[in-house]
């Protein structure tokens, strides 16, 4: 993907494709206009961990955004990069304005607003030899990047690391997966069951998974989808069983949607998933796709369109 670099003479436009490494449901393919703000001339050290957050800037969302970013900045141990990729015509212009002045972050602004090509736009442009991604309501707890750091780091390297987390739903807060051990031991079968990547919980090598993983237009999964493609790649895991993250339950995430369009890129992600597992794992996906079309039902009988119900 190419990129617009700035020169210190404020916003440049440029267009570019976000080209799809592999056929995926949910695909978006318009061209985007992107425009860097602040680029760094700082060059990388040898373990620098690139923080991607990608957030619409708008202010409902102002305080969670600064929690996340301080998060980030008060990790200790480790050397980080804040890259911001803000996306779409609804942020607060003053609030975009004083990211480009915070001499702290690189800031990128996107017109198009897509969260998936944002994730892909923001591992292009990473400097270091390590990446992350933080959702903007989310926030990291105190050390999590240098404990990640040592795990991918140690003996026998891995390509990517994952740790468990903390999980805010309707008030009570719960582990993301209480499996951590099955979870090494047969990463495939326990992701067919519940995904154990998040965006605020891993630690990606940069030159092992590069950004072709990061497909640009997977939506509503794009994490379920892309711990798959890591597995069926051959990428090395290591999960870390301490909570590094806080996930909170923000009204209008997308991980709150329920929608027909959720529910029907879910099916077409688990059937792109049985076409490719082994005989011996078929009968979770069946069961999840036969659940799946069982909730699209449902979801239509209570809108009132009885024909798609059985469709």
């Amino acid at each position: 993907m190419g990129v617009c670099p700035s020169r210190g003479s404020g916003h440049l436009n440029c267009s570019t494709d976000v080209t799809p490494s592999q056929s995926h449901p949910a695909v978006q393919t318009d061209p985007v206009r992107e425009t860097p703000v602040r680029e760094s001339s700082r060059p990388p050290s040898a373990n620098l961990i690139s923080v991607v957050i990608a957030t619409t800037r708008e202010k409902p969302r102002e305080q969670s955004l600064d929690r996340a970013l301080r998060s980030i900045l008060d990790q200790r141990g480790v050397e980080s990069e804040i890259l911001l990729v803000v996306n779409g015509r609804r942020y607060d212009p003053a609030l975009l304005a004083s990211l480009e002045r915070d001499p702290r972050l690189r800031v990128y602004y996107r017109e198009q607003d897509r969260f998936p090509g944002a994730l892909r736009f923001g591992r292009a442009n990473t400097h270091g030899r390590f990446c992350t991604f933080l959702e903007d309501d989310d926030e990291l707890l105190d050390g999590p990047l240098a404990v990640r750091l040592k795990t991918i780091e140690k003996d026998q390297p891995v390509d990517f690391v994952t740790s468990n987390g903390f999980i805010e739903k309707g008030g009570s807060k719960r582990l993301l997966t209480a499996n951590a051990v099955s979870i090494e031991e047969d990463p495939l079968t326990t992701l067919l069951k519940a995904c154990w990547l998040t965006s605020s919980g891993s630690l990606f090598r940069a030159d092992t998974v590069p950004q072709d993983f990061f497909d640009g237009k997977t939506r509503h999964f794009e994490w379920t989808w892309l711990a798959f493609q890591l597995l069926t790649a051959g990428k090395r895991l290591r999960f870390v069983d301490t909570p590094t993250f806080h996930k909170y339950d923000t009204a209008g995430s997308l991980s709150k949607d329920r929608s027909a369009d959720r529910l029907l890129a879910q099916r077409e992600m688990l059937e792109t998933m049985l076409s490719q597992v082994p005989p011996d794992r078929r009968g979770l996906l069946r069961g999840k796709i036969r659940r799946c079309l069982h909730s699209l039902s449902n979801l239509h009988r209570q809108e009132g369109s009885s024909s798609a119900a059985w469709a």
